[in-house]
């Protein structure tokens, strides 16, 4: 693995080439691995290839985890290297949620109050400009001969309208845009959320709805959420077409 030969170059007491523990199993944007450096045990992060195509700004996501590091909710980037595309972070112990946790009124609570503080966070990164966001997903679509059906277009086309009608009526807060179940950690010391690579000033109530949705049972693709309020509408968009595209890498 040509990210482990730069093993000198990490800013963390190492003696000898780290080895490979196991690789996790969650998530679906890049690969991790779980480390043994000596006494210590770290994530070594492989990047999507395609982070581009998926809009991933991992600039946007350095300067988000620095800005959280005194709520202590988020896994620092250690060491990243751009030209080989990984990251170093801490590996944490812990426990990974489920659905099942957020169906437990107290434990959504902590998570809702935890929001609330990243919220109040000022971070200087770009706000998320949802149409264009999707306007990208769009063309690698159609590039790639993979556009959608009238029916889907023509859906998507009047949300899009509506929501540059909407644009005045909401202030951007930080938001990560990806909040599922294997994304929030209980540990010992709190709650850690991971996965930062999507977040960006967005939506202030993206997040909360997205935690509303697995407590009811439904995925973010659901085809009711077309019928929904706008923010609603903007999940199910957002997914739909960030299947669509990651799927063109597979």
């Amino acid at each position: 693995m040509r990210a482990l030969a730069t093993w000198r170059e990490w800013p963390v007491a190492l003696s000898d080439v780290p080895s490979i523990v196991c690789e996790l199993t969650t998530g679906r944007t890049n690969r991790n691995y779980v480390l043994q450096c000596g006494r210590e045990q770290y994530r070594l992060r492989l990047n999507a290839t395609n982070a581009d195509a998926l809009g991933i700004n991992r600039e946007s996501e350095r300067t988000i985890l620095d800005a959280l590091r005194p709520l202590a909710c988020t896994p620092p980037i250690l060491y990243f290297n751009r030209q080989s595309g990984f990251a170093l972070l801490p590996y944490l112990e812990g426990r990974v949620w489920t659905a099942a946790d957020m169906r437990d009124g107290r434990k959504v609570e902590r998570l809702l109050q935890l929001l609330a503080r990243i919220q109040s966070q000022q971070v200087r990164v770009p706000v998320r400009d949802y149409y264009q966001y999707l306007e990208n997903y769009l063309q690698q679509l159609k590039r790639a001969g993979h556009p959608l059906t009238l029916a889907e277009g023509a859906a998507l086309e009047k949300f899009r309208s509506q929501w540059q009608r909407a644009l005045p009526s909401w202030e951007p807060t930080l938001s990560h845009h990806d909040l599922i179940p294997d994304n929030i950690l209980e540990t010992d010391a709190g709650l850690v959320i991971l996965d930062w690579e999507y977040a960006a000033l967005g939506h202030p109530q993206i997040d909360q709805r997205c935690v509303e949705l697995v407590v009811a049972g439904w995925s973010a693709s659901d085809q009711r959420l077309r019928d929904g309020d706008l923010v609603d509408q903007l999940i199910f968009w957002l997914t739909v077409l960030w299947e669509k595209v990651n799927q063109l890498s597979s």
